[in-house]
């Protein structure tokens, strides 16, 4: 090719959850860092608005974007989904004339045990706040991601990741600080690990009383509210409001 233009990229959307599914309905339309997406169904088509000669490029322009839109989907609405790469479509800007060329780059269909089959008619929200996933935001999603799963108790999840925050950013004044969190939120998160439940506590030894079910639903909020509000101030955006106790338990679920 003469003048390569990526025209578009073409992602097939996963859903990683047995019981969570989309409707083939479903449509979308919108802006990411600087691509027209359109979503239909299980399939997400991008158009740049700037020129990128090369897969790679266009590629590493939009992909980090998807990320983020992952990770919030799946800490606000405790939906998994992927945006799994399948083909770039690429076009000569200056053919040569009587000469034709097929305008299609390298195409990867990673295969899926879970098909894209939604049941409820639209995508997880995307907030205004875009940020980038970094290995401090991505430890601690991992971690939560084991106690949604089942594979680690509630309070030993909580209990490790307040902990994590707490050390990474030099105690839980400082973390409180830095993340625009109220301190007496992230002390309910901890003071409500030490209970001593005997089907969720982490150890024996602490408060002996049983988690009401208000105290689980608002710790199961907390967790990935927390997780997303490191994100966000990793990637350095500011942070605009401060989070309370009311608000880091607020339920957003898509239901």
């Amino acid at each position: 090719m003469n003048d390569p233009h990526v025209e578009s990229l073409h992602y097939r959307v996963t859903i990683e959850s047995d019981s969570v599914k989309l409707s083939p309905e479903a449509r979308d339309q919108l802006d990411l860092n600087g691509f027209s997406c359109q979503l239909e169904g299980s399939q997400l088509v991008a158009t740049p608005t700037d020129h990128f000669a090369t897969e790679t490029k266009a590629r590493s322009a939009l992909e980090p974007a998807l990320e983020a839109w992952e990770f919030e989907a799946e800490l606000r609405t405790r939906i998994r989904w992927r945006f799994r790469f399948k083909k770039a479509t690429v076009v000569d800007r200056r053919p040569t004339p009587g000469k034709v060329e097929v305008g299609l780059a390298s195409s990867v269909e990673v295969a899926s045990s879970v098909d894209a089959v939604l049941t409820f008619g639209a995508y997880p929200n995307l907030t205004q706040t875009m940020f980038t996933v970094t290995p401090f935001a991505e430890v601690l999603r991992m971690k939560w991601r084991r106690v949604v799963e089942n594979r680690e108790g509630l309070l030993a999840g909580a209990y490790w990741c307040i902990t994590a925050v707490d050390d990474h950013y030099g105690g839980r004044k400082e973390a409180a600080r830095l993340l625009g969190i109220s301190r007496a939120a992230l002390d309910r998160i901890a003071r409500l690990c030490a209970i001593d439940d005997p089907e969720l506590g982490r150890k024996v030894g602490g408060p002996k009383a049983l988690l009401s079910s208000g105290e689980e639903s608002w710790l199961r909020n907390a967790i990935p509210r927390m997780i997303l509000r490191v994100a966000e101030v990793e990637s350095g955006s500011p942070v605009s409001t401060q989070l309370s106790n009311p608000d880091l338990g607020a339920d957003v679920r898509i239901t």
